[in-house]
Order: C-alpha cells, then sequence, then structure tokens
C-alpha cells in the first residue's frame, strides 16, 4: 500500500434542464483530498467549504466509499488512514459535492491499494452509493458526459462541446436532494416526455456546434424542474433576470437550489441580476464563475 495520494474531484452540475438524471458537466472548480497513514486522532481533517458539518469519523462519505471499494475488492483499509480534504465544492448546493467525496474515496482506494478497476466497476459502486450516475459520471470523466444504465453496465458518452462561461448562484438556504426529488410527481405525461426527449436530444447538437441562439429553448424542461424551482425562495425570478442580463440560458443546477447561468460576455451584469433576485425575496446569495473542465478526477502520489 502507498503511503500518501493526493486525488482532486471537480464540481459537477447534472440534468442541464431536459436531461435529467443522464445528463452531467464538469465543472472547473475542485476538491482536493490527501489519503495517508499517521497516528493521529482525527479520522477525516476538512478544510475550507462544509468544514463545520461534515463528519469526521468513519460515517464520513469519502471514507465510507473508500471503505466500500476495499469490501467489495475484499481488501481492509489500514487502521491508521487518515484523511485530508481542502474543499472548494460548496455541500449541499447543486454542484456534485456527494459525487466528489464518492469519486475521492473510491480514486483514493484504488491508488492506495495499486487496482486495476475499471471505469465501469468505479462507476457500478459510486452508483450504488450515489443513486444516480450523472455526477459521478461528470465528475470521474470530465467534460459534458451523457450516461444510460441497464442492469448489468453503464453507457456513457463524453462529447467535445464547445467553450462557455458559468455563472453559478448559490442561495444561502438548505435543499437536499431527497426533498428535491420527492416534489416531483411519479407521472408525467407523454406530451411532458415528447417536450424533454425532443429538447435534450437537440441540447447536444446546440452544444456541439455552439448554436446559442437555440440554447435556451433547448433547455427548457417538464419533468423535474417546474416542481423543485418552486422550493427555492426566488429561484424563477433569479433565472428571469439572469436572461434578461445577456445570459443565454439558465436554469437549475442539478437538484439545487443553485441556479446556473450559460454566457459568452455581460458577465458582472448577470451576477449581479442573480444575486438581486434573490435578495429580492430575501434571500442572500453568493456567486461562483467557471467554465467546464474537460478532464475528470485523478490522483497523484504525495
Amino acid at each position: 500500500m502507498g503511503s500518501c495520494i493526493k486525488v482532486k474531484t471537480p464540481a459537477t452540475t447534472a440534468n442541464l434542464g431536459p436531461g435529467f438524471d443522464c445528463f452531467g458537466l464538469a465543472l472547473d472548480l475542485w476538491n482536493e483530498v490527501t489519503f495517508y497513514q499517521n497516528d493521529s486522532n482525527d479520522l477525516v481533517t476538512i478544510e475550507g467549504e462544509g468544514s463545520h458539518d461534515l463528519p469526521r469519523d468513519s460515517s464520513n462519505l469519502i471514507y465510507q466509499s473508500a471503505l466500500r471499494f476495499a469490501e467489495i475488492n475484499q481488501l481492509g483499509l489500514p487502521k491508521d488512514l487518515r484523511i485530508f480534504c481542502r474543499n472548494n465544492i460548496p455541500v449541499g448546493s447543486g454542484l456534485g459535492s456527494s459525487s466528489s467525496a464518492i469519486i475521492s474515496g473510491l480514486l483514493g482506494a484504488k491508488a492506495l491499494f495499486k487496482s486495476n478497476s475499471s471505469v465501469q466497476s468505479l462507476l457500478q459502486i459510486a452508483y450504488e452509493i450515489e443513486g444516480h450516475g450523472d455526477n459521478i459520471a461528470a465528475c470521474l470523466l470530465g467534460g459534458f458526459i451523457i450516461i444510460a444504465k441497464n442492469d448489468l453496465q453503464f453507457f456513457f458518452s463524453k462529447v467535445k462541446t464547445k467553450d462557455f462561461k458559468i455563472i453559478i448562484a448559490l442561495p444561502q438556504m438548505a435543499l437536499s436532494t431527497e426533498d428535491a426529488r420527492n416534489v416531483m410527481p411519479e407521472y408525467v405525461s407523454v406530451s411532458d416526455a415528447v417536450f424533454n426527449i425532443s429538447r435534450a436530444s437537440m441540447l447536444i447538437n446546440v452544444l456541439i456546434n455552439g448554436d446559442w441562439e437555440k440554447l435556451n429553448e433547448v433547455m427548457q424542461d417538464r419533468l423535474h424542474q417546474p416542481y423543485r424551482l418552486s422550493l427555492i425562495p426566488g429561484a424563477q425570478e433569479a433565472i428571469k433576470a439572469a436572461l434578461q442580463h445577456g445570459a443565454v440560458s439558465a436554469v437549475l443546477s442539478g437538484a439545487g437550489p443553485s441556479i446556473l447561468a450559460v454566457t459568452l460576455d455581460n458577465q458582472t451584469e448577470i451576477e449581479s441580476a442573480l444575486k438581486e433576485a434573490f435578495s429580492d425575496a430575501g434571500v442572500s446569495s453568493r456567486i461562483i464563475s467557471t467554465r467546464i473542465s474537460g478532464i475528470g478526477a485523478y490522483y497523484k502520489n504525495c
């Protein structure tokens, strides 16, 4: 077993409007996790995002994911394994913090054990832990990912897109993925299903070719956004404000509560409009400006 491994994992956004549970996009915002062996008391040390809220014992999701990898491969984690997290990805924000933790744990264990586990096997374990594949695939592989799954395996495609700027507005409120899923209806109409299929299909083409004038229409959704936006004060107004101030499109990031705006310019105006819309609804917010990350998670020796 190696003595020290650093794992870097990108933030991710999922769905991109119509691609519910099958579109993921890696963002240029990174967490760094160091696995090392030491006899210090704290199993997990955390700096940055989540440092006051995330568990530091064996219930930590990074440790649990590494443990699951070890169990599946009939291996044992050393008792003196310690984990140091430097977090830049906001927690519970719709930016894939849990997927980042899971992939960090799996890659850390893979590296420590010098395992040759495949992408397919890593996705299977991550899916077992996370319950959906869009964020985990984008985190692991980078770029814009389309993913599907049957009972036996994942099918995924990494699609090269034109570049664009991304502005994330993070309202300072809690919204669990469970709550965001529970608000959705159990059944949808055929017309709504067709609406999403057509836009999701077109969205792939628009991102490949950079047909930005079509982007806002093909990022429309009827399966999840109308229900989830109702849980987030100021979110619908923030989307409207972003569009009015020059955003090419704006959607819910993952399950929320963050709003993602796509822009080619007018960045400052869009950032101000997003913050003002949330402020008018009595919600404080902060802004993260970023881009697509073409690369996914990776690790190296310390």
